[in-house]
């Protein structure tokens, strides 16, 4: 697992290091399409929005317009996040958005939105909208998903309509885990006890 605290440390020799472009980066011609960088509050699938503000993931958790928000943090080098892709791209295309949203939070630096993060949700097809998160204080971000988080991806965090929290899975998931934690809050039911490591 990677640590969140971690990660934004290491920031400043990111920043001033140049970036390396992601093997799956797309074609030129696709590059020239589609563009990376998106200014809606829902990123539309294959582009992405960069949040510094408290108040912007606060507007995320709140104006999703579903009946359950899975809010997933990721990153693009962090190989269980990556693992369990497809289980959240399989969810995000079982469900109308107005029943079931998912939302990915990655903490890739911002400089890797159009180079890094764009293509990869591009070539990997990911139909959710996504969210690089970069706040100053990365201890702001983990306390305001949970004062029990330790920074750990990857972790995920459940909403209702109205952005109250109704849980928080924070490690690596497998499908039948993630489906098992939906299904019962769709019906009404507390999440289950889910534990880490039963892959």
């Amino acid at each position: 697992m990677f640590r969140l605290l971690v990660l934004f440390a290491a920031a400043l020799a990111v920043i001033v290091s140049p970036t390396t472009a992601s093997a799956a980066s797309p074609t030129a011609a696709d590059s020239a399409t589609t563009p990376a960088l998106s200014l809606e509050l829902f990123p539309p699938a294959g582009t992405v929005r960069i949040e510094s503000e408290k108040a912007g993931i606060e507007k995320l958790l709140k104006e999703h317009n579903s009946d359950i928000l899975v809010v997933n943090f990721w990153a693009t080098w962090c190989g269980p996040c990556v693992e369990e892709l497809p289980y959240f791209i399989a969810l995000a295309n079982r469900y109308p958005q107005d029943k079931v949203r998912v939302l990915g939070l990655s903490i890739d630096f911002p400089e890797q939105a159009e180079t890094g993060v764009a293509p990869f949700l591009r070539t990997r097809k990911v139909p959710y909208s996504n969210v690089i998160v970069y706040m100053d204080d990365p201890q702001e971000t983990i306390e305001l998903f949970s004062d029990k988080w330790t920074g750990d991806l990857p972790a995920t965090f459940f909403y209702d309509r109205s952005g109250k929290k109704l849980g928080e899975l924070p490690f690596a998931l497998t499908d039948v885990q993630l489906n098992q934690a939906v299904d019962a809050l769709l019906a009404g039911e507390p999440l289950p006890a889910i534990k880490p490591g039963n892959h």
